[in-house]
C-alpha cells in the first residue's frame, strides 16, 4: 500500500508490494490495542473529547496563526488539526500529556537538529506531527501509570 507519488519522492514503487507487510503489521497493531484495552483502559465522560479537541486546536493555533502572519513556518495548520484530532481520541488529561511528551520528543530532535548546523546541514524543517502522534501513544498505552506515578511524587 502506497501513494503514486511514493516512487518519486522516496524511489519505491507502491505496487511491488515492498509496503504491504509494514502496512499489515501496524494495522495488527491497532486490532490488537482494540481487542486488549488494558494499557489505556479507562472511564470518560463524553463530553472529555470534545474538550479534548478545543483544547488541543487552541494549544497550538497562535503558532499556526503568528506563523501564517509572519510569513514563516513556525507550525502548520496541520499540526493543530492533528492535536485537535489527538484531543478527541485521548480526553483532555491524556491529551495534556501526550502534547507534552510529544514536544519534549520534538524538543529533543530540535536540538539534534541545530546542532547538525555547526556541520553545514542548513534550514531544515522539521515535521512536528510523527512527535505529536508518538506522545499520543505513549499517553494512549501509559497514561494510568504516569499519572499515578506523577500524584506519588507530588
Amino acid at each position: 500500500m502506497g501513494f503514486p507519488g511514493d516512487l518519486n519522492e522516496h524511489g519505491f514503487d507502491p505496487r511491488s508490494g515492498e509496503n504491504r507487510e509494514m502496512t499489515r503489521q501496524a494495522i495488527d497493531l491497532v486490532l490488537e490495542i482494540w481487542k486488549d484495552p488494558k494499557p489505556g483502559n479507562y472511564k470518560s465522560k463524553w463530553w472529555e473529547g470534545l474538550a479534548g479537541a478545543a483544547v488541543g486546536y487552541a494549544v497550538f493555533y497562535p503558532f499556526a496563526w503568528i506563523g501564517d502572519r509572519l510569513n514563516r513556518p513556525i507550525m502548520g495548520w496541520g499540526d493543530v488539526k492533528l492535536s485537535a484530532a489527538l484531543g478527541t481520541f485521548l480526553g483532555l488529561a491524556p491529551l495534556l500529556l501526550g502534547l507534552y511528551l510529544g514536544v519534549l520528543v520534538g524538543g529533543f530532535v530540535v536540538i539534534i537538529v541545530y546542532a547538525a548546523r555547526l556541520f553545514g546541514f542548513n534550514r531544515v524543517l522539521i515535521p512536528y506531527g510523527p512527535y505529536l502522534v508518538a506522545g499520543g501513544i505513549i499517553s494512549i498505552l501509559y497514561f494510568r501509570e504516569i499519572a499515578d506515578w506523577i500524584s506519588t511524587q507530588l
